[in-house]
């Protein structure tokens, strides 16, 4: 499992970016002008629903062969997980024009702004996939895992369970490499800004507490066995505290900032805001649900240490309902931005909720096709016009 729940998440994460983009136009969120994408290019939930169903039997066929290379006659059962990894790296790396080469390319290229934040502007798309990551951090180490398996183990024939363990000087740099993205990027973004903003020094301040968290986590680890008891242990308080904070902290900025919610006080849309795209319902469940989910470690530590479930399979929980919280943050945070450009990474708030339909698309596109276009040079009597019925 070690190898294998790291593959796992990414198709969990692909089926919920096929919902995510389905709830987004079903609601008439725009989220092709957000993500600033080209309309012609971009992915439909279908293309999103088939690349994970790809990498599920990939990943199904993958795990029967490990768990039957006997009978398959194979000595090694590693060389399957490790052609899965290979082959899901490959069809997004690989140069050919199919599986979306368009769509691949922009991944490759906003993950590289994302790691190289802090020496070029930020936009939306570039902080929406360093929060993606920061919700993916256990994918992340478990494929440092995997290739360090692969690499220092593998390679030498040494398939000790040592290989899996987890070190306290590589994968604490892993765990806060996300929301050093993201810290880096605030910090670009408040230098960016025209009227000095020091909101953006405030969400820096909210990753940097990750800093603290993993830093006295790895300490907690470390020094475990020279205490009685977890809770004689001071860096085990000086864990608890800076995970409560950082909880705290994490989620005002989610439902103040990022969702703008309770904006209204009393009357029936309580602790909501004037403008709403979603039922008054799916607001409240969120508000609760991120609370929980963003809580959910203090029940991990208590399961824990109390030993009612194995760790990896504890952490394997955490992960998932981590990136089911991400999944539906999406749409309350795309919708906010839709709505009231919030994070200020556009121009203008002129975004109609209205969504095209395909006449209307493609009468569009072929606009955008001709050679002058709708510029001002042509003529009055021979510019296309759309009539109002289109938006």
């Amino acid at each position: 499992m070690s190898l294998y729940r790291g593959p796992l998440t990414w198709v969990i994460f692909n089926l919920y970016m096929a919902a995510n983009v389905a709830g987004w136009q079903r609601a008439g969120v725009n989220h092709i002008l957000i993500f600033e994408i080209d309309p012609r290019n971009h992915m439909q939930p279908a293309r999103y629903l088939e690349i994970a169903s790809i990498f599920g039997i990939l990943w199904t066929l993958s795990m029967l062969g490990f768990l039957h290379h006997r009978a398959m006659h194979l000595n090694d059962p590693f060389v399957f997980p490790l052609a899965l990894i290979l082959i899901m790296t490959g069809l997004l790396v690989m140069p050919l024009p199919i599986l979306d080469l368009k769509a691949r390319w922009w991944t490759i290229k906003l993950l590289g702004r994302v790691i190289t934040a802090p020496l070029h502007y930020v936009g939306f798309a570039d902080f929406w996939m360093g929060d993606q990551l920061n919700s993916l951090v256990n994918c992340l180490v478990d494929h440092y895992i995997m290739v360090r398996f692969f690499v220092v183990c593998w390679l030498r024939r040494e398939q000790s369970s040592q290989c899996f363990h987890l070190d306290v000087i590589v994968v604490p740099i892993v765990r806060c490499l996300p929301a050093w993205f993201r810290f880096a990027q605030c910090l670009r973004r408040f230098r960016d800004s025209g009227s000095k903003s020091v909101s953006y020094l405030f969400n820096a301040g909210k990753y940097s507490m990750s800093f603290l968290v993993v830093l006295f986590d790895t300490l907690r680890q470390r020094s475990e066995g020279r205490h009685g008891s977890p809770f004689s242990n001071p860096y085990t308080w000086l864990f608890l505290v800076s995970s409560m904070a950082a909880t705290i902290y994490g989620y005002l900025w989610d439902v103040l900032r990022d969702f703008g919610l309770f904006q209204i006080m009393d009357g029936p849309g309580i602790f909501l805001r004037q403008q709403l795209v979603y039922p008054q319902a799916f607001y409240y469940f969120v508000i609760v649900e991120n609370f929980c989910l963003r809580w959910l470690w203090a029940v991990e530590f208590g399961i824990f240490y109390n030993n009612l479930i194995a760790p990896y399979n504890l952490r394997t929980i955490t992960s998932i309902a981590e990136i089911t919280r991400r999944f539906i943050w999406n749409y309350v945070r795309l919708e906010n931005e839709h709505l009231y450009n919030c994070g200020r990474f556009r121009a203008t708030r002129d975004i109609h909720l209205a969504q095209l339909n395909p006449r209307q698309q493609r009468m569009l596109e072929s606009m955008m096709d001709e050679s002058d276009g709708v510029s001002n040079r042509r003529k009055p009597e021979a510019r296309d016009h759309l009539s109002k019925e289109y938006f």
